[in-house]
């Protein structure tokens, strides 16, 4: 992040990576399901197809709350509001396909059409959806058969902004042997240790394990826990 807003890149574990079928989070997630649904006996190999439907509309909504939360609660953005993008595309090389219901169910849940793709066709998806943040995801020449993206940027803008003139090297790490540059700030003032009208802050304590404290952004929907 910078001193007075936040420009971040993230790959995030969000849809539709958890729905590769196979995959560990998928495996979790439809055995919760299937275990819900039988009230906590043993999961019913035919509930399969119905709990799949329901994991991918759940995390489909998910998507769609942590990018437009004021949406998700029937309001709309504040000024200053945070901008958030989460993206899904499926590239196919040329001579490749995809089954059609697999293809209309990307479609649907994930808005995540299938589309042929060369190298530069994914960079070009990749740096657009990034607001240029990430140029480049495969490298010149790489092979491929399908290739799934998901990406999730952020900007935006603290609520209580840094001063750049308090940046200094602090140590980091485990070890403690490496300095980087870290922002600093002392809150004091209203509850919580926020400016008086402001949202408080919020702290919570581990004795000798952790203290992590919660950042809001503007706008009221986002924060950052540090």
């Amino acid at each position: 992040p910078t001193h007075r807003r936040a420009d971040c890149l993230a790959y995030a574990p969000l849809p539709p990576a958890p729905a590769a079928p196979g995959s560990p989070t998928h495996t979790q997630l439809l055995g919760l399901l299937l275990r819900t649904a039988g009230a906590g006996g043993a999961p019913d190999a035919g509930d399969a197809p119905a709990a799949e439907a329901e994991l991918n509309a759940a995390l489909a909504a998910l998507s769609a709350a942590l990018t437009a939360p004021e949406a998700a609660e029937g309001g709309s953005p504040a000024a200053g509001a945070p901008e958030v993008v989460s993206a899904n595309g499926l590239f196919v090389a040329p001579g490749m396909s995809v089954r059609a219901e697999y293809a209309a169910a990307m479609l649907e849940a994930y808005g995540a059409a299938v589309r042929p793709g060369s190298v530069p066709d994914i960079n070009a998806w990749v740096g657009e959806v990034t607001r240029g943040l990430i140029p480049k995801l495969l490298p010149d020449g790489a092979r491929f058969d399908v290739v799934l993206c998901n990406a999730v940027y952020f900007k935006g803008q603290w609520e209580h902004a840094f001063d750049k003139a308090a940046t200094q090297p602090h140590p980091f790490g485990v070890a403690g042997n490496l300095q980087v540059p870290m922002m600093a700030r002392t809150f004091k003032g209203g509850p919580g240790g926020a400016p008086p009208g402001a949202r408080p802050l919020l702290v919570a304590r581990s004795p000798g394990r952790f203290t992590a404290a919660r950042l809001p952004y503007r706008g009221g929907s986002y924060s950052a826990v540090a």
